[in-house]
Order: C-alpha cells, then sequence, then structure tokens
C-alpha cells in the first residue's frame, strides 16, 4: 500500500496519494452551516487531488447541521465518523460509496432521507432499505417502521443491519435467505416475529430464541 503523505491548507489536512493524485480528508471543518458538501477535489501544489475517503475524527460536527452531501468521489466513509448529530434529516450519496452500514449516521433521531445516486454501481435503495447493487446483500434498513419484508433474492444479512431499531415489531424474510450477520438483532427492544419460509436455508443463532416463525410459500 502506497504510503499517503501529510499535507495541511488552512483547517483542511490531507493524507495525499501522490501515484494516483488521490486525497484522504484527515481533518476538515465544517462550521455551524446548516447544508454541508464534502468537497471533492483540491488544488495542491497546482495539481488537483480527487478526495476518495472521509477518515475517522475528520470533522467536529455541529449540532446544526441538517443536510450532508457526498460527492461521486468519495469511495469511503469511516462507519464513526457522523454519529450524535441531533439535527440531520438527510444525507446524500454520490456514486462512489461501496459501503454503507446501520452503523454510519447512527444516533441521528432526525434522520428521515437517505439518497443514493441511481447510477452507483455498489448500492441501491428498494423499499426503504439499503442493498448491494446485485440485490443479493441487505446492508441497512433506513427508516424505523414497524414491519419489514425483505425483498426476494437477498441472500446475506450484513451485520448490524437492523441495530438499535425501537418500532421494529416483525420481519419477513424470503425464500433465497442464507446468512444472517452478527448483531443484526441487537438492541430492537419491540421485536416480536421473525418470518422464516420453510425449506430456506438459514442461520437461526443470530436470530432471538422464541421469535422464529416459519411459513409456507
Amino acid at each position: 500500500m502506497t504510503e499517503r503523505r501529510e499535507y495541511r491548507i488552512g483547517r483542511y489536512v490531507y493524507l495525499l496519494d501522490d501515484n494516483d493524485h488521490t486525497v484522504w480528508i484527515k481533518h476538515g471543518h465544517i462550521g455551524r452551516c446548516k447544508t454541508y458538501r464534502i468537497p471533492s477535489s483540491v488544488n495542491i501544489e497546482g495539481v488537483r487531488y480527487a478526495i476518495t475517503s472521509v477518515e475517522l475524527g475528520a470533522y467536529k460536527c455541529p449540532r446544526t447541521l441538517q443536510h450532508l452531501v457526498f460527492p461521486d468521489t468519495i469511495e469511503y466513509i469511516d462507519e464513526d465518523e457522523f454519529t450524535h448529530l441531533p439535527n440531520l434529516r438527510s444525507v446524500y450519496i454520490g456514486k462512489g460509496v461501496q459501503y454503507l452500514l446501520n452503523w454510519h449516521f447512527r444516533c441521528c433521531p432526525k434522520l428521515h432521507s437517505i439518497t443514493i445516486d441511481r447510477h452507483n454501481p455498489h448500492l441501491r435503495v428498494q423499499d426503504g432499505l439499503v442493498l448491494t447493487q446485485d440485490g443479493t446483500t441487505l446492508l441497512r434498513s433506513l427508516f424505523r417502521r414497524r414491519e419489514l419484508i425483505i425483498p426476494d433474492g437477498v441472500k446475506r444479512v450484513e451485520k448490524v443491519a437492523f441495530w438499535y431499531d425501537d418500532k421494529l415489531e416483525r420481519i419477513t424474510f424470503p425464500s433465497s435467505l442464507r446468512e444472517i450477520g452478527d448483531n443484526s438483532f441487537s438492541n430492537i427492544p419491540n421485536l416480536k416475529q421473525v418470518f422464516i419460509p420453510n425449506g430456506a436455508e438459514k442461520q437461526m443463532c443470530n436470530i432471538p430464541l422464541g421469535k422464529i416463525n416459519t411459513y409456507e410459500l
């Protein structure tokens, strides 16, 4: 892996890869604005570098922040970076981001909208769920609701997919289900029923005992 050099411009500190002209944001600045767009590039020593990553500790996010936009160049967002934002309402994800968990943007009680660019080759939104583009992996749920019906074709449920959903009561899985990741059902105090079709291959170890129901297709 190429070693990145550190470069400071004002309040920003970047980690530069001089081979492919990309940078990671190590430290940035949002201020007290309500809407903030992560920059897509920066000019350093006469060379344009594309910004591809937001690292842990990059921003001290203000309580005033309501809308957050990630440009197409961003490929990685640290899952612990944008958390505990009391007024965050919407997030726009460009076509570069490759991965998104329920751990991202956690403890943001007013967040009601996560939009993913329709040209993103890695992620898509369907029925209030974030899926991989091929539809085989469920990464996270978007909004708190009482019942979720997981679409057919989902084979894997990623770790912490439903973490700390205090409204969720029922989940129905498709026959394509093969695997449920660790802590997918952690801290779901009102979960009452998990429906899985007869004959589906499944790992029961991560589903709360006493809440499993089967049904005929």
